[in-house]
């Protein structure tokens, strides 16, 4: 699922931003029991600078991501661009290590401690009050940074694993839960259903990596309002989150 997912990924971002309709794809197992993947345009390209790689914008999430995952499982993807010449990317994956979703390692926490973060509060009349809960902290780093960039959100906490969400939600009372699927200890359905008995009113978006019906529907079945899928443009989620809380408000 994760090499479909990186691949159509790439070929996304080449149709939308290289200008050409053809691209090269390779395909080759390495010695050392490596899945490499070779996704190569001869498109505009663009200035391979710190500045456009930065993976905390809307635009690169996607990469951000596909990058993000494969490390997580030891992998690496590696980009290089030149103007008007096009894009080469280098995916390479550890066979051995499997393909499922990971799963890092997470210390048992007390409220409030050991990955358990909340934020200095602003006024709540002036913001959306944001929880994020995934279990990987480049991902929390990376819609921290693009939700609170939007003048109207404020995320408060930040939690990795469900059981943490559920503290902080009686802890901090957000306004939008932003809840990953898949996370150790308590999952992110199980986590949505127990936020849903204890503050019915609470708006909680879902959070895959898996782009299925079947994800979307789970999380509908536990309660959430809405469901996003973290290889889709940033701007989804901040859309849904203000839709949804709007509609909310909405006498």
């Amino acid at each position: 699922m994760l090499i479909f997912q990186s691949v159509r990924e790439l070929l996304f971002n080449v149709l939308k931003h290289s200008g050409v309709n053809e691209v090269t794809v390779n395909l080759a197992i390495q010695e050392n029991n490596h899945l490499i993947i070779e996704v190569e345009d001869f498109g505009c390209g663009f200035i391979d600078s710190h500045e456009n790689r930065n993976e905390q914008s809307p635009t690169n999430f996607g990469l951000f991501s596909i990058r993000e995952r494969l490390e997580a499982l030891g992998g690496e993807m590696i980009l290089n661009s030149t103007l008007q010449k096009g894009t080469h990317v280098l995916l390479r994956i550890p066979i051995e290590k499997g393909l499922e979703e990971p799963r890092p390692p997470v210390a048992h926490p007390t409220p409030v401690q050991a990955g358990m973060k909340t934020h200095s509060s602003r006024s709540r009349s002036e913001k959306i009050r944001i929880l994020l809960a995934d279990d990987h902290k480049k991902v929390r780093e990376g819609f921290c940074h693009i939700l609170n960039s939007q003048v109207d959100f404020e995320v408060v906490g930040e939690a990795e694993d469900g059981t943490q969400a559920v503290t902080l939600c009686g802890l901090l009372h957000p306004d939008v839960v932003v809840m990953d699927l898949n996370m150790p200890n308590m999952d992110g359905l199980e986590a949505s259903r127990r936020i849903k008995q204890d503050i019915p009113e609470m708006v909680i978006i879902g959070l895959s990596v898996y782009d299925t019906p079947e994800a979307a529907r789970w999380f509908q079945e536990a309660g959430a309002e809405a469901f996003v899928t973290k290889g889709g443009p940033a701007e989804n989620l901040v859309t849904i989150v203000r839709n949804l809380w709007h509609q909310k408000k909405r006498p």
